[in-house]
């Protein structure tokens, strides 16, 4: 084989293991659905956490590579489909090019061990003094019922357009409060 050939064969190649990632997310679409539920049931226990919060309100699950991707995550999970999304625009499918660097850590995309840890999680004792149960149960039982949650189907509520629409305006805020 010629350069070219073996050039064209790892492009080929690299193809397939994009598609075969995508596939295997799609293929925990059940599992994935069962996130959003259980992050309100985490959501405030011990804290607040942003990725709990996206979850449940828009749908989508971050994938965090830190200096693997040029930025913090550069792909979501579509909680509702399975499908691995850009973050700034979930209306986008994840580039290849992203896609292919979760080739070095597949187990970033078992949906089961990101439910056992909020599993782990929602067993933890909540360390907040301020805590107020009965506040937190009309918190989620509202929440729950403002995003249709259901612990094992999720439908999203908020459209990946309002999602977009809302990364930009975050970040035009956050680029003119820079200096």
């Amino acid at each position: 084989m010629n350069l070219a050939e073996v050039s064209k064969q790892i492009e080929f190649d690299a193809k397939k293991l994009v598609e075969k990632i995508r596939q295997f997310s799609r293929a925990q679409k059940s599992i994935w659905q069962k996130i959003p539920y259980l992050t309100l049931q985490v959501d405030r226990r011990t804290g607040y956490q942003e990725d709990n919060k996206r979850a449940y309100e828009e749908g989508y699950w971050p994938i965090r590579y830190g200096s693997i991707l040029n930025n913090d995550h550069g792909i979501f999970i579509d909680l509702e489909t399975g499908e691995l999304v850009e973050a700034y625009n979930p209306k986008l499918l994840a580039s290849d090019k992203d896609v292919l660097l979760l080739a070095q850590s597949p187990d970033r995309l078992k949906a089961q061990n990101i439910i056992d840890t909020l599993i782990s999680q929602r067993r933890e004792a909540i360390l907040d003094d301020c805590y107020d149960s009965k506040k937190q149960t009309s918190w989620r039982n509202w929440t729950k019922r403002r995003y249709n949650l259901k612990p094992n189907r999720y439908s999203r509520v908020i459209s990946p357009t309002r999602v977009y629409e809302r990364n930009v305006r975050l970040f035009t805020l956050t680029a003119d409060t820079q200096p």
